[in-house]
């Protein structure tokens, strides 16, 4: 009983270490969306130290080729996704407003969420419903009260990149789920991120070599916070997934911890980026704060 209450305060805390990683995140990402840097030098550089923070830090355990072949099944797909919906959010920051393109880019976790409880039939009690529509009235709310004062959000581009983003993501983070739910055993999970990285190494190296585009060295200094932040994220959300599997809560891991980010990146952008935050934005953020609760209260 112990071992299980310990494991589920520990899955709770690195949720919420996850949310507050993310956020400073968002803040990189969302500088070099500002300096009109090179999104493909910027993730190529980002992965190449991602890459190598995962492989000395996180090298992989030994498996079998069949093993090694479950687990790549499901991040494979989770990576080529997440490059995807990436992309897509850094172009609608491009055109409006950095706060909207973030609040609504992370409405994915609906989709991690409801996977969990349609096809791994986790159990789901009213009020996490409950939680789950509140965070989704305040990411409508924060997204109106934004949207009041982007130029160019309204236009037909932009809604369809803030919505293609988070499709495409939600889809990557149910990816993620899935060896865990698989019942896979330890060794193999230590494979995700290393695939992970390897994937995306993949993919941006080729953006690189194919386009070659410029750089300069704040793109090059840029590049490294961001994979250092990315794998300090990466750790610690896949320990609040595995803390959280026993209790059959891995649902949740995805909504809390884009609730706490969104919540901190509005207050970024009211602070850093002097975006006003107004009534209905503030209404938005206690929502979000009342449905992480519920959330978690299982």
């Amino acid at each position: 009983m112990f071992s299980s209450l310990n494991s589920l305060f520990g899955g709770i805390a690195f949720t919420i270490l996850t949310g507050v990683i993310w956020t400073v995140l968002g803040a990189v990402y969302s500088g070099v969306a500002s300096k009109q840097k090179s999104i493909v030098s910027f993730m190529f550089f980002s992965t190449v130290f991602f890459a190598l923070l995962i492989w000395i830090f996180r090298f992989p355990r030994e498996i079998s080729s069949a093993e090694l072949g479950r687990v790549a099944l499901a991040m494979i797909p989770a990576g080529l996704c997440g490059i995807a919906g990436f992309q897509m959010l850094f172009w609608a920051m491009r055109k409006g407003s950095h706060a909207v393109a973030w609040t609504f880019t992370q409405s994915a976790m609906v989709l991690p969420f409801l996977g969990g409880w349609l096809i791994f039939h986790q159990a789901v009690k009213w009020f996490n419903f409950a939680g789950l529509l509140l965070i989704i009235s305040a990411l409508c709310a924060l997204g109106i009260s934004q949207n009041k004062r982007a130029e160019r959000k309204n236009s037909l581009a932009a809604l369809c990149l803030c919505v293609g983003a988070m499709v495409i993501q939600g889809i990557s983070q149910f990816c993620t789920l899935l060896p865990g739910e698989w019942g896979m055993s330890e060794a193999a999970l230590s494979w995700r991120l290393p695939l992970l990285a390897l994937n995306s190494l993949a993919v941006w190296t080729g953006a690189f070599l194919a386009l070659r585009p410029g750089f300069d060295k704040e793109t090059f200094k840029m590049s490294g916070l961001y994979s250092f932040v990315t794998a300090a994220g990466q750790v610690t959300l896949y320990f609040a997934i595995d803390a959280l599997t026993p209790a059959g809560m891995t649902g949740i891991v995805y909504p809390a911890a884009i609730s706490i980010c969104i919540m901190l990146f509005a207050l970024y952008c009211a602070l850093f980026r002097k975006e006003k935050i107004t009534p209905l934005a503030c209404c938005g953020l206690l929502q979000l704060l009342g449905g992480v609760i519920l959330l978690f209260w299982h």
